[in-house]
């Protein structure tokens, strides 16, 4: 069966901001064979069961970048996260990870996101909000790489 984008089974998923919703969506990931989720943000969480402690890592902000095959970002905006996935962030990204933004549009810098699609440094993002004119994602689309 021919598949579009990388698949989940044995995947790494980082989650910056593992409140409520970013607990729902690790939970939700479960069932397709992860490998690991890790997280970021204020502070460790406790988790009860042996299965939670084994799955979940809390893992420094930096390190969370370098080993997600797909980032996703469930953190609230504010003067701390506005502009947090910048150029410097998206360079210390996999080449292939996947981006996905299920807050706000304020957190990712718009054109540094623009730019590591074009340049190759993410290999997608998928986003429900941006903060800029969406013309500069189009061009993008109609040469081959899609944002969704």
């Amino acid at each position: 069966m021919w598949m579009c984008g990388k698949p989940l089974a044995k995947a790494t998923i980082g989650i910056v901001g593992l409140g409520q919703i970013g607990l729902a969506i690790a939970r939700r990931l479960q069932p397709f064979s992860i490998q690991r989720i890790l997280y970021s943000g204020l502070r460790e969480k406790q988790f009860d069961s042996e299965e939670d402690k084994n799955l979940f890592k809390f893992v420094e902000f930096e390190e969370l970048l370098s080993e997600s095959d797909f980032v996703i970002i469930a953190c609230a905006l504010n003067e701390k996260t506005r502009n947090m996935f910048n150029k410097k962030v998206f360079e210390q990204m996999k080449n292939d990870a996947i981006l996905i933004n299920i807050a706000r549009g304020g957190i990712v810098d718009q054109d540094a996101l623009y730019d590591a699609l074009k340049n190759g440094q993410i290999q997608a993002a998928g986003t429900d909000i941006y903060s800029i004119v969406i013309e500069k994602f189009i061009i993008l689309y109609r040469s081959g790489c899609h944002c969704t």
